[in-house]
């Protein structure tokens, strides 16, 4: 995740300071931005989501050997996600709500 904060502004004096200060944000957007970007899916999306190909699970166990933690799973009525509870992984569901 980027750490690092945009260098100071201040009070600048001349065209040549705002490139400078300009380059040195683009240099740390390039460097950090696209490593958290490589990175998004093993910091921040865990799992797939499987709408197609996978059917809704029949209950809370009705895990499959392609199944992996964080998949999601929707039907017309509900959401489902696999978790892993106590090390078993589980399905846990949530009623979908397009009333609002």
């Amino acid at each position: 995740m980027t750490t690092s904060l945009y260098p100071d502004i201040g009070v600048l004096e001349s065209l040549e300071e705002v490139q400078e200060i300009l380059a040195e944000i683009v240099r740390l957007r390039k460097q950090e931005d696209i490593s958290d970007f490589t990175n998004l899916n093993s910091r921040f999306v865990l799992g797939r989501g499987r709408f197609t190909s996978r059917a809704a699970p029949s209950s809370a166990t009705d895990v499959i050997a392609t199944d992996v933690e964080g998949d999601i799973v929707n039907d017309a009525t509900y959401e489902y996600k696999l978790l892993n509870i106590s090390g078993t992984l589980k399905w846990d569901r949530r009623t979908l709500d397009v009333s609002w």
